[in-house]
């Protein structure tokens, strides 16, 4: 059961969006103008949990509104702080007390906050249009990514259309990510960095190689740097960065008068220290394959997005585009294409409903748009095979269409700058 505290309303034109630089939280710092919208904030709480959620959601005038409901651009605007400020610090809301995890607030902010501010904006649209959205979209990367696909797991039929990106769908996985034994400067970390590119790019002279193409050995300057987390006995333990990846985030260090210890990103100490409640510095190679289990064991049902079974989803015509960067330096590739893969052995026919497209040389959220593409799958049925992606912020720009899984670019030959 949740109550609504209170409805406020006003006229906006300009609005500045600031979001936390945390995985807690899709990034972004944004001013948005010309809106000429009504906004509405509604706070809401479940009695007893001791919680409260604010959700906004912007809305066109009537003559400009397109019968969409998502994000941008002639869309009623949904978002939702899942039950604290994006601003918030971790220690806030993380635990009740020392150790004691704050189920209420961590089930709210993975998964009930979005089902509720999808129904609770949908009905706001209805009352103030007198009809509700023709289509619903959910557009967003990273965090986003991770919700879009909940969404399709779990809410079936909240939205037509699902851009999700550069998501973490083994999250209890993906967030035990630790430097242990051996800590480079940052200096030598780019110049592993700078070598697997040089190394994979010879083979075609194309920048940047596909990284499972590249024969480069990291054990040559990095040891287990690309190889992946491993049980002590050598056995896979999950995905690491592909080669190009920054390692200034996941795999960073901090150095002290030439001495360096691991200095792991944010997200991944904080989810550490206050969800799997442990101190980073005793971990070495056993403790990390106890705390991955641990980690799987207590939260994967919660915040987990590893679901292949999308059946309800597609019997609900929802339809999914996906890609990850092959550069992303937060988020291992590796973990999205694992759960493309065992979609596919479940559903070989999965492409009807679900896109996976790898974005060479793109970083983490690095690759914008596709909302056109998805808007045309979902409302005249034109499905994409390819998708365009095009620089940003380079000396001279080109475009490529990237390819549809398991197609891939292959570079045939000619000016590799107009290749891109």
């Amino acid at each position: 059961m949740s109550f609504i505290y209170s409805i406020k309303t006003m006229l906006i034109s300009t609005r500045r969006v600031v979001r936390a630089t945390t995985l807690w939280f899709c990034f972004a710092t944004l001013l948005l103008a010309g809106l000429n919208a009504c906004e509405v904030v509604f706070p809401n709480t479940h009695p007893g949990n001791h919680d409260t959620i604010n959700t906004m959601i912007w809305l066109p005038t009537d003559e400009n509104w397109t019968g969409r409901f998502l994000g941008a651009g002639g869309f009623a605007v949904l978002t939702t702080d899942g039950g604290h400020a994006a601003d918030a610090a971790i220690e806030s809301w993380a635990q009740i007390s020392p150790g004691n995890v704050n189920w209420n607030l961590f089930q709210t902010f993975a998964s009930f906050s979005l089902d509720e501010a999808t129904v609770l904006g949908r009905a706001v649209v209805e009352a103030y249009y007198g009809k509700g959205p023709t289509y619903s979209y959910w557009n967003e990367c990273s965090q986003g990514g991770r919700q879009g696909h909940l969404m399709a797991q779990r809410f079936v039929d909240h939205y037509a259309g699902t851009w999700a990106t550069g998501a973490g769908t083994n999250w209890a996985k993906d967030e035990n990510k630790h430097v242990v034994g051996l800590f480079p400067t940052l200096c030598e970390l780019d110049a592993i960095r700078v070598a697997s590119i040089e190394a994979c790019d010879a083979l075609d002279d194309l920048k940047p190689a596909a990284p499972d193409d590249c024969t480069f050995d990291p054990h040559t300057r990095a040891g287990q740097t690309w190889e992946g987390a491993a049980f002590p006995q050598g056995k896979f333990l999950w995905y690491s960065l592909e080669p190009g990846a920054a390692l200034c985030a996941s795999v960073a260090t901090t150095c002290n008068n030439g001495t360096c210890v691991g200095a792991p990103v944010g997200i991944t100490a904080e989810w550490n220290k206050y969800f799997v409640t442990i101190d980073l510095s005793t971990v070495n190679i056993r403790v990390l394959d106890y705390l991955f289990h641990q980690s799987i064991n207590r939260y994967d049902s919660t915040i987990g997005t590893s679901d292949t079974d999308l059946s309800y989803f597609q019997k609900a015509g929802g339809r999914l585009i996906t890609s990850h960067g092959l550069a992303d330096q937060l988020l291992p590739p590796g973990t999205l294409l694992n759960y493309v893969k065992r979609l596919h052995e479940r559903d070989p026919n999965a492409s009807n409903y679900y896109k996976y497209f790898d974005a060479l040389g793109v970083d983490h959220c690095g690759l914008a748009g596709g909302k056109g593409c998805l808007i045309d799958w979902v409302e005249k049925g034109v499905a994409p095979d390819t998708l365009e992606a095009e620089t940003q912020n380079a000396a001279a720009s080109c475009s490529v269409d990237l390819c549809l899984w398991p197609k891939k670019l292959v570079y045939l030959g000619g000016d590799p700058d107009v290749a891109c």
